[in-house]
């Protein structure tokens, strides 16, 4: 998927489209309430301290992610910030509107060292996110896409989408179904198969070695 370029040229216009919204603070309130329950759902108990961006969202800053450390498959980062209390948000998918999630192996703990893999992973994946975030307002993305992302030294980030639904039952906010995608960042050469013969087949293969859903890339290539 070729739209890094897109997204740049595209930034006043993007904040036109996540800023057009709002909301009086008891509806946003009670909205966010039935968010965690929702997620709290699909990904376990919410870890009781994050970080708000100095510049919201909404505003053209970064999203605030979410860290739910129980999330079967390793510690999930979620974004809340997608989906608006009027059910719009980012440009629906298969799943209509949705939030979100990405994982690593590395678990929160009550004494963090700044160069610890824990917050390496979540300033990493929180970047990542905002990215993903910025661009699902300007056009769909669907489970089963990839993504090649160029980082500041030059090199990329290569990330996959899916379909995130571990209990066999949709994400819902309140009495209202969304979804949950996936984003997990794979090495060069599992994006060129990714590509080659479908994400649901190097998924399969993720799966197998018993990586999916991480976005942990300190490991050898499944291809």
């Amino acid at each position: 998927m070729n739209w890094w370029k897109k997204l740049l040229e595209r930034k006043d216009y993007l904040l036109d489209q996540v800023a057009d919204f709002s909301f009086a603070e008891g509806d946003q309130d009670q909205y966010y309430d039935l968010k965690k329950v929702g997620l709290e759902k699909q990904l376990g108990p919410m870890h009781d301290k994050f970080d708000h961006a100095i510049i919201p969202f909404v505003l053209g800053g970064a999203v605030d992610v979410y860290c739910f450390p129980k999330a079967k498959g390793g510690t999930a980062f979620a974004t809340m910030e997608l989906i608006h209390p009027d059910g719009s948000g980012p440009i629906p998918n298969e799943m209509g509107t949705y939030e979100l999630v990405a994982f690593t192996n590395h678990k929160p703990k009550a004494n963090q060292v700044e160069d610890s893999a824990f917050l390496e992973m979540e300033r990493k994946l929180g970047g990542l996110l905002t990215i993903i975030s910025q661009h699902a307002f300007l056009s769909s993305l669907e489970p089963g896409e990839t993504a090649e992302i160029p980082n500041e030294d030059g090199n990329s980030h290569y990330l996959i989408f899916d379909k995130y639904q571990p209990k066999r039952r949709p994400f819902r906010i309140g009495n209202q179904e969304h979804g949950l995608l996936l984003i997990m960042e794979v090495h060069k050469s599992e994006l060129i198969f990714a590509r080659k013969y479908g994400t649901h087949k190097l998924i399969e293969k993720l799966q197998q070695a018993k990586v999916y859903p991480s976005s942990d890339v300190d490991r050898k290539p499944v291809v």
